[in-house]
């Protein structure tokens, strides 16, 4: 399958960083250069509509984050990269709220973009047909509490994955969650960022629980777990 992919950066040395840096599977797809900003990443968007977008834009103020949102609210399908010297959390959160999948540091770490454009291209290669993973989601919910919903989700997880399946387990009761109560082993990870804690035990079941509290998003894809 061709996919387009769309390289952007303020000037000629820019672009030809970044095409030093990619994966070799983009050598067969679709590639589009341009140089400029977030205006002429609009027009170039809006007229390309590529798969995948990398783009360098190192003086992304307010103004260009809401021009980017509506870029990427108007053609859906488009994956973003963001290369920017900016790193706050603030900035990558907002970032992921105007629709960019990965905000990496520039200039760029070696191998860092080639990682991340692999990563990106078969994830959209299996949403547009091709072999995409075979998962389920699976919901307890209980009619009141203390009816068993969690022993039954813990149980269940655990069994799927000393059967060698990668099992995700999400604790949404904000509250009252007691998930951990059936781990034995929690590696104690909070994410600021997100105020998720997230776990792991010797048999594979990830757990993702909320911190008490409104939640932001958060990606229970199991990509990242073991």
């Amino acid at each position: 399958m061709s996919l387009k992919i769309l390289l952007l950066a303020p000037s000629r040395e820019g672009l030809e960083a970044i095409s030093r840096d990619l994966p070799p599977a983009c050598e067969i797809a679709g590639l589009s250069t341009a140089v400029g900003g977030v205006a002429e990443l609009l027009l170039e968007v809006g007229a390309l509509r590529p798969d995948l977008v990398v783009a360098e834009l190192p003086d992304l103020d307010d103004a260009g984050l809401v021009t980017l949102e509506s870029t990427l609210g108007a053609s859906p399908s488009t994956w973003m990269i963001l290369l920017s010297p900016v790193q706050s959390p603030e900035f990558q959160l907002r970032a992921m709220r105007a629709g960019v999948r990965e905000v990496l540091r520039s200039p760029l770490a070696d191998g860092e973009l080639r990682a991340a454009c692999d990563r990106l291209l078969g994830r959209i290669a299996a949403l547009r047909g091709g072999a995409a993973r075979v998962g389920k989601v699976l919901a307890f919910l209980p009619a009141k509490g203390g009816s068993g919903s969690t022993f039954l989700a813990t149980n269940l997880a655990y069994a799927l994955a000393v059967r060698g399946q990668r099992v995700a387990l999400l604790d949404l009761n904000l509250q009252f969650g007691d998930a951990s109560l059936f781990d034995r082993n929690p590696l104690d990870a909070h994410d600021r960022r997100t105020g998720a804690r997230c776990f792991a035990d010797r048999r594979g079941v990830s757990r993702i629980e909320h911190a008490a509290g409104e939640p932001d998003a958060v990606d229970a894809s199991g990509a990242g777990y073991p």
